[in-house]
């Protein structure tokens, strides 16, 4: 195996192939793992150079991980021993990634290097979050709290705002409310967020729900200019009252009303 080359891809030399590119979506917890496949014309590129890139802005691609003919159909040795790629030789690429990180969330590429030409397989976004993600059902009407964990290194790494979006396409989370790391609550119409800093939790409370508010939702932070998913959520509000979607047992309720979830109630809605 030979070193592993550091180097930035230029997307540019990719030209128009990168527009019609589809973003696929993938979505991890922090200690997971993923393993894709990208097709290439064997025909064509058997002999030449695949690799793997993480994105940092539209024209560069940082490479984490290649494997080139010489190197034999496995990847060279790469600095981050937990990515590894390999060359089926079939026409097939497979890339794994292991314990991931909440940091390793972005926009990552697969592709092949020919004679200084970059053709690009596949564009995946991974989103590693902090926690396991959720789902709730909830009557319409009703009022629900939910509390998202977040985590601080140091000073120098402690986030600076904590959001709450909502997605609204497979790649856009539209935000509804935001607190500040130096503010307790905040409030937009319906939806409250309250900041815990002595558990480092968010507390976000919807009210008077309605069915329009179904769907994805995202709590987020932003440390160091770039964005980590702290938990993802899936609501389900319901016309009629279904007793197979809710815990009947009595549950605490916060000073705003909302119904605070409860260890048994958060069992069922895992």
């Amino acid at each position: 195996m030979g070193r592993f080359p550091a180097r930035l891809l230029l997307l540019a030399l990719a030209g128009p192939c990168i527009a019609g590119k589809d973003l696929e979506m993938v979505r991890r917890v922090r200690g997971g793992a993923l393993t894709t496949v990208c097709h290439y014309n064997e025909h064509k590129y058997l002999q030449s150079e695949k690799f793997w890139c993480k994105e940092l802005s539209d024209l560069e691609c940082r490479t984490i991980v290649q494997s080139s003919p010489t190197a034999g159909r496995n990847s060279l040795n790469s600095p981050d021993a937990r990515v590894s790629l390999k060359d089926l030789e079939i026409g097939w690429i497979s890339v794994s990634m292991t314990e991931l990180r909440v940091e390793d969330s972005g926009i990552y590429w697969c592709g092949v290097s020919d004679h200084m030409k970059i053709i690009p397989l596949k564009k995946i976004k991974v989103a590693v979050s902090y926690e396991a993600p959720m789902r709730l059902s909830a009557k319409k009407g009703d009022s629900i709290s939910l509390n998202c964990s977040y985590f601080m290194m140091d000073d120098s790494r402690r986030p600076n705002n904590f959001t709450w979006c909502k997605m609204i396409t497979a790649t856009r989370c539209q935000p509804v409310v935001s607190v500040e790391i130096d503010q307790i609550v905040n409030m937009r119409e319906r939806t409250r967020i309250k900041l815990d800093r002595w558990n480092r939790v968010i507390i976000v409370t919807l009210v008077a729900l309605q069915l329009r508010d179904s769907g994805e939702y995202h709590c987020e932070t932003h440390l160091q200019g770039s964005t980590v998913l702290l938990k993802m959520i899936t609501l389900n509000v319901l016309e009629s009252y279904d007793r197979t979607a809710f815990v009947t047992t009595s549950r605490p309720i916060d000073d705003i009303g909302a119904v605070l979830p409860t260890a048994a109630r958060n069992d069922q809605q895992r």
